[in-house]
């Protein structure tokens, strides 16, 4: 735990700012050891899902599992040309 003022926090609760622009929100750090071929097929889903990371891919499934549509950043977002008629 990092200490701020009088209250302690992890550094990624704070709202902070990256190259891509400000996070949509505070965030948790959570850390797992998915099995070799589980990590395997998220990888693979991420990328054909077209979402920048596995990080962001994992934090929209997670958001869409409990419920939490609004709080997807990429995951089935991304729009794609109209189609010519």
């Amino acid at each position: 735990m990092t200490e701020l003022g009088h209250t302690q926090s992890l550094p990624l609760d704070q709202d902070t700012e990256t190259q891509a622009g400000p996070y949509p929100g505070r965030r948790t750090l959570v850390q797992t050891r998915p099995h070799r071929e589980v990590w395997t097929a998220v990888h693979e889903r991420q990328k054909s899902a077209g979402v920048s990371s596995v990080s962001q891919y994992v934090a929209d499934v997670l958001a869409m599992h409990v419920g939490r549509e609004d709080l997807v950043v990429e995951l089935g977002r991304k729009e794609g040309l109209p189609l010519a008629m």
